[in-house]
């Protein structure tokens, strides 16, 4: 019946565990004989109907065997055990709340010594301070304060966890075995015993074993839920929690914070309390005095049940409020996630997150210009013969999106040294974490651009170059930082020297100078177009960059808002300069034009693909300076604008991948509303020299009525669409 998913209805009142559970136990034998009532597919009718429609036969009861589905305590035995099974995953988990816990309030793990619960060896007590002893090896936080705590002794809500822990897994393994004694027991009266045909009647059936072991549960599981309580208690109170904002809020007085969390555990934990009296002891004879004592076993099951259930919000309270401490205790060198880097103070951390999340919003919209555009197959946004002020500034300001991606992954691989991972845990991680990404890029990330399987045309973008550059960093990474530092900035200032040097002069060696140095198109077979949008030298000189730029981020904030100010401040100073010569630093070079504002335009129009040293230093800079004045003081919580941002720079990968495809779904509704079909939205680009595909007036971008008319007249000047950023 439970694997075709028939499941009967069974009061959960009505048995006082003798003479077994012979209520309950009689609603499920009426849907085994096709009475009574029962669920199946979500939908309450007979138990006859049920059993039909999952294809069960119902049995056909002989001698005995009525009396023998009703006469045991099964239905108290799954009650207790499946509460038992939760409760015992339960245990393992305070025990990382309460460990938690202890690094919030700078607690010592010095009442852990495993020669201390030796020494009183329970077997509970003893796996639990083992358990603890793991979770809290190798604390940074505990190694911050070893030297001048003036504190001797954590309290006891601190110092007892594996006492009280350990009692409660004690108490919670007795429960179990007795449970699982009972599920390989016969309960029925009479038994039966066949090789002596003997038919002898007792008191199997009685629920006693089992209601004192749930009730033991029940109070065990209760303590569980005070020591935590407790310890939630120590974490919001300002008398305390050792220097923790009141009831972890940073705005006391206008946020309550945590504190109505610690009051629906004190709620929970008095239903409890009231739970926990013994259901065993209570004992009032039922029918007419023959079954005169009673185990009240369902009674005590059904409370465990709750008890359990009320005690996992406890812990889960605990675990909420102590990772809130947790949050105000981060160390100014903690670890990092590569692609979303957590840099410790949560000032630092939100500055990072939120620059990323910004310019992450930015490259969508660059990307919703590509699907939505009818210009991006005909020419270029950045072309000032042929686009719009308007245009030009939707695919300008996207120029920011790479260069802060790859600098940040630098930086979080920094910073992850700065946690403890050793050089070769890092750079096994970069290695394989590159490799993954290349893999992303040719299988999610292209399939989102075209909604297709025709390899014939591949593109390799942001995704890539970071993947690869993560795997040159790998290598780098064994250097000193300062020679890193070199490496990158020599990549990124030296590169365009080499400009001059067209990939077609390398004959057979072309397609390594593609994938180095030249955005351009490389064949792996005839007919297969590569677009390698993304070269690798002067990424991978950001990276190593960032990775450098990463030691700024453990300075102290003033000193180092002061440091990114003035780096920021010196790009920006050097990209004028050199921008204003023409002399060296990018390939494009400005001029005046019919309009002072297309003249602003040429000066600000530097090359991405690959990115020159002056489109570096242009990004680059202002980004510098968005970090500094993002970077908030410690405690203080961003403004309801900057939170979407922030929640997106933290998922950076996730919305990557995401996004793109979600826009192309977009189109290709809007597509079909418009045109009935929206076949050019699943197929590769065209070739170079190729006309585009998509149909005459497509387009729905705010830019497209005028750019449309501007690109009709320039039709013969039609080219490759380009191909899009990050």
């Amino acid at each position: 019946m439970l694997e075709r998913g028939v499941h009967p209805v069974i009061p959960e009142k009505g048995s006082v565990g003798a003479s077994g559970d012979l209520a309950p136990l009689a609603h499920l034998a009426l849907c085994c004989i096709g009475e009574g009532e029962a669920f199946y597919q979500g939908a309450k009718m007979d138990g006859g109907e049920a059993l039909s429609r999952a294809g069960i036969e119902p049995l056909r009861l002989e001698a005995k065997e009525g009396l023998a589905l009703l006469n045991g305590t099964q239905a108290l035995t799954a009650v207790g055990a499946l509460a038992l099974e939760r409760a015992t995953r339960l245990a393992r988990v305070a025990d990382v709340s309460g460990a938690m816990t202890l690094e919030a309030l700078r607690g010592t793990p010095a009442a852990f010594d495993e020669r201390i619960h030796l020494a009183r060896p329970h077997a509970g007590q003893l796996a639990a301070a083992a358990h603890l002893r793991e979770l809290l090896r190798d604390s940074e936080i505990r190694d911050s304060h070893l030297e001048g705590d003036p504190r001797v002794q954590d309290a006891y809500s601190l110092r007892c966890m594996p006492q009280v822990h350990g009692a409660v897994r004690d108490a919670l393994a007795h429960a179990r075995a007795c449970t699982e004694i009972e599920t390989g027991s016969a309960t029925d009266n009479p038994l039966v015993f066949t090789d002596t045909e003997e038919v002898i009647s007792g008191g199997n059936f009685h629920g006693a074993p089992l209601a004192l072991a749930f009730d033991y549960a029940g109070i065990a599981l209760t303590h569980l839920g005070n020591i935590c309580e407790r310890r939630v208690d120590r974490l919001v109170n300002p008398d305390k929690n050792e220097g923790l904002p009141p009831f972890l809020t940073s705005q006391p007085g206008l946020s309550s914070g945590y504190m109505v969390t610690q009051i629906a555990a004190v709620a929970l934990l008095n239903e409890c309390k009231v739970l926990a009296h013994p259901a065993s002891t209570d004992n009032l004879p039922t029918d007419g005095g023959k079954e005169d004592h009673v185990s009240m076993g369902m009674t005590a099951a059904t409370k465990l049940r709750q008890i359990v259930s009320n005690v996992e919000h406890v812990v889960a309270i605990e675990l909420l409020c102590a990772a809130e401490g947790l949050e105000y205790r981060a160390l100014p060198d903690a670890g990092t996630n590569l692609l979303g880097e957590q840099l410790g103070r949560r000032a630092r951390l939100y500055a990072v997150d939120m620059l990323r999340g910004l310019v992450m919003v930015i490259m969508a919209l660059d990307h919703t210009r590509d699907l939505f555009h009818y210009g991006a197959q005909l020419y270029d946004p950045l072309d000032l013969s042929k686009t719009t002020t308007t245009l030009f500034l939707t695919r300008w300001v996207t120029h920011f999106c790479a260069p802060v991606f790859v600098f940040l992954a630098g930086t979080g691989a920094f910073l992850s040294t700065s946690r403890g991972k050793t050089k070769p845990e890092l750079s096994r991680f970069l290695l394989t974490r590159g490799l993954w990404l290349i893999l992303l890029e040719v299988t999610l990330v292209r399939f989102g651009w075209f909604f297709n399987f025709d390899y014939n045309f591949v593109f390799m973008q942001v995704i890539w170059v970071i993947g690869c550059s993560m795997i040159a960093l790998a290598g780098l990474i064994y250097l000193p930082v300062w020679a890193i530092a070199a490496f990158g900035l020599l990549l990124i200032g030296a590169h365009n020297a080499f400009d001059a040097m067209r990939a077609d002069s390398f004959g057979s060696w072309r397609w390594l100078w593609v994938v180095l140095h030249e955005t351009n198109v490389v064949q792996p077979r005839l007919g297969m177009f590569m677009l390698m949008a993304y070269p690798l030298v002067p990424w991978v000189g950001v990276m190593a960059t960032g990775y450098a730029f990463g030691k700024m981020l453990l300075l102290e904030r003033g000193v180092r808002r002061k440091w990114l100010f003035g780096l920021g401040a010196a790009c920006i100073v050097v990209f004028v300069a050199l921008r204003a010569t023409n002399v060296y630093g990018d390939p494009l070079h400005w001029s005046v034009k019919q309009t002072g504002l297309f003249t602003l335009l040429s000066f600000v129009n530097t090359l991405k693909y690959p990115p020159s040293l002056l489109y570096l230093l242009m990004t680059l800079g202002p980004a510098l300076v968005a970090l500094a004045l993002f970077d908030r003081e410690p405690g203080r919580e961003p403004g309801r604008l900057a939170r979407p941002f922030i929640v997106f720079g933290r998922v950076p990968l996730f919305y990557y991948l995401l996004h793109v495809p979600l826009i192309h779904l977009i189109a290709v509704v809007c597509s079909y509303a418009k045109y009935g079909r929206a076949t050019w939205l699943f197929q590769n680009w065209p070739p170079p020299g190729a006309p585009p595909i998509l149909p005459p007036g497509y387009g729905y971008w705010p830019c497209c009525c005028s750019t449309r008319r501007r690109a009709r007249r320039r039709s013969s000047g039609c080219r490759a669409r380009r191909a899009p950023s990050p």
